[in-house]
């Protein structure tokens, strides 16, 4: 065989092996893009609610996930507190994720591939809040918009298990929200002067009904869409009276949040929401009888009956605290106690017959010296002292210098536990660090022994 074909089949030869090896060889695997939305978790806090975890849904199985895979940042409605006008602006907050975790779809941790990841968010008195308080209309809302966007830290790798995702899109609209407060089951009642209720209950099969009478800012009527009893339950730890140490203290507790269709202290249940100068002229304006007192009677009484309650409690913080004593001044001893915390009738304007009719009921105070909302020398303090001096005997008081975190979790720039505002009284109450000043016991204990 001549050189020249010895060449010429080696040449064909070396093609035939590389067409081969070509065809042996797999195709460049496709690139993995995933996808996601996410839902939201709303837990009520001290301070008001906070989104602690989201959720995410992914479109693939993910194999493991971890805090540090992920950043959050925060975009939503809130109130410019900078400025003097106090706009409503649309701020942006990084998020600090504390752990993430494979979970099911209701952010339960799971040890196998899930297609959900689930973000505990860090929340505090000045982070994570989903509602505003808008300082014009002096309502809290729903804040819109609300959103997360979540993404990929940029040294980290999602693993899925089609292999590592080279691109992830996950959708910054948020698909559901739950809350620690759905446990409320929310109903309406029209009474019979016509106004109309939204209210959250609790029910259980105890004989016992506490009614829990919300601040200001929880009124139904600043909301966009109408009442929200949730807007009520969140707006400061309503949800501690469903949860284990107030119940096991009651003995199981029916628990009735009704909301405002206004505010309580409104004296004619109109209200121009337009700026905070007309709601607190139309305040001032009040005489100490509220447009609801009737119709709140009512709708106790409604839901007394429903749940085959015997013994009723009203309780309320701020305008809630005006209200539950103006129910005291109206009723009396129809009711077994009454706990009016932070509350904004002036001493002034309640008679010494009335001061010797409250000293006849169960009463339990509670607020701060440091009051920065209703001055307690004038209001509070001032009721109590009359009260005092009547001769009551099951009038009880807890009155603290300052409203601080007792958690631990919270502190100030100097370290020191973090201070709120002392009008915030209802704090001690909601965690049950009301003892009262003369010795005799916390406020949870005090509840029941006046409903057994």
């Amino acid at each position: 065989m001549n050189k020249y074909l010895k060449t010429a089949l080696a040449l064909m030869l070396g093609a035939s092996l590389a067409s081969c090896s070509s065809q042996e060889q797999p195709s460049a695997a496709e690139p993995v893009e995933v996808t996601g939305t996410y839902s939201i978790i709303v837990t009520g806090y001290d301070w008001g609610p906070g989104v602690n975890k989201a959720v995410i849904a992914f479109d693939t199985e993910i194999e493991s996930a971890d805090a540090s895979m992920f950043t959050v940042t925060e975009k939503k409605e809130a109130t410019d507190w900078t400025d003097a006008s106090f706009p409503i602006i649309e701020a942006e907050t990084a998020r600090i994720v504390e752990a993430a975790y494979l979970s099911d779809k209701d952010g339960n941790q799971v040890s196998d591939a899930s297609s959900y990841v689930t973000l505990e968010l860090y929340v505090s008195p000045s982070e994570g809040s989903p509602i505003n308080y808008n300082a014009h209309t002096m309502f809290n809302t729903w804040c819109d918009p609300y959103e997360l966007n979540i993404a990929v830290a940029d040294d980290a790798a999602l693993n899925t298990v089609n292999g590592e995702a080279e691109s992830v899109t996950i959708d910054s609209a948020y698909t559901a929200m739950t809350t620690n407060a759905d446990a409320f089951v929310t109903k309406n009642y029209t009474a019979s002067d016509g106004t109309e209720y939204g209210y959250g209950l609790y029910e259980t099969d105890s004989d016992v009904l506490f009614v829990w009478l919300h601040g200001f800012g929880e009124g139904g009527a600043g909301l966009v869409e109408g009442t929200d009893p949730k807007v009520s339950a969140l707006g400061n730890r309503v949800t501690a009276f469903i949860q284990d140490e107030f119940q096991n203290a009651l003995g199981g507790a029916n628990v009735l949040v009704p909301q405002s269709p206004t505010y309580w202290n409104d004296p004619d249940g109109t209200h121009d929401y337009t700026d905070s100068d007309s709601v607190l002229a139309k305040s001032a304006e009040f005489n100490g009888a509220s447009y609801y007192t009737e119709s709140m009677d009512e709708l106790i009484q409604k839901v007394k009956e429903d749940t085959g309650s015997t013994k009723v409690v009203i309780a309320g913080c701020s305008s809630g605290g005006l209200m539950t004593m103006n129910m005291a001044l109206t009723y009396g001893d129809k009711y077994d106690a009454y706990i009016p915390i932070a509350e904004g009738i002036a001493s002034e304007s309640i008679s010494d017959k009335q001061i010797a009719d409250l000293a006849k009921l169960n009463m339990y105070f509670i607020y701060s010296m440091d009051d920065n909302a209703a001055d307690v020398t004038l209001y509070s303090d001032a009721i109590v002292n009359r009260i005092l001096d009547a001769g009551a005997e099951n009038v009880k008081r807890f009155a603290s210098e300052h409203v601080i975190d007792t958690s631990g979790k919270y502190k100030d720039e100097n370290g020191n536990p973090y201070q709120y505002a002392g009008h915030w009284s209802w704090i001690y109450f909601d965690n049950n660090e009301a003892d009262a000043d003369d010795g005799s016991g916390d406020v949870f204990s005090w509840i029941a022994a006046q409903v057994h």
